[in-house]
């Protein structure tokens, strides 16, 4: 995150400063190991100029387009700063939330292929933070 939040603040090879846009997505894997997140892949979305022409380059930093696909989501909110003590537990209360809808394998594939968190607030902004964790599905 910490190299993520370098690059739009400049640290890129145009030294180009970039507007923060929420929200911030973290796909995560699930580990093995209980409680222990194995791999994430933080993403946002790029402003309008940066769509418009190729993104600042940095070797820290590679910008992806992400595909227009169209999925379904299954969403729980939360409060608070996101880390590991609130992001798994969330998943299963969301996980739980499920069982016994036509969704209930949307969880059992999250738990294996990874699902989404969703930051809405500058890390600056310490009360009234909007979080989401998210199952996504065909």
């Amino acid at each position: 995150m910490l190299r993520l939040f370098a690059y739009i603040r400049g640290d890129n090879q145009q030294a180009m400063i970039i507007p923060m846009t929420i929200p911030v997505l973290v796909h995560i894997v699930p580990s093995t190991v209980p409680s222990r997140i194995s791999s994430y892949t933080v993403q946002f979305y790029m402003p309008e100029i940066c769509q418009k022409y190729s993104p600042p380059l940095s070797s820290q930093v590679h910008p992806e387009r992400c595909p227009k696909n169209e999925r379904y989501v299954a969403v729980r909110r939360f409060e608070g700063f996101m880390d590991d003590s609130n992001i798994a537990p969330q998943a299963a209360k969301l996980a739980t939330d499920l069982k016994g809808t036509q969704w209930e394998g949307c969880a059992t594939t999250a738990a294996i292929s990874g699902y989404v968190v969703a930051g809405y607030n500058s890390p600056f902004e310490f009360l009234g933070r909007t979080n989401e964790v998210m199952f996504m599905f065909n």
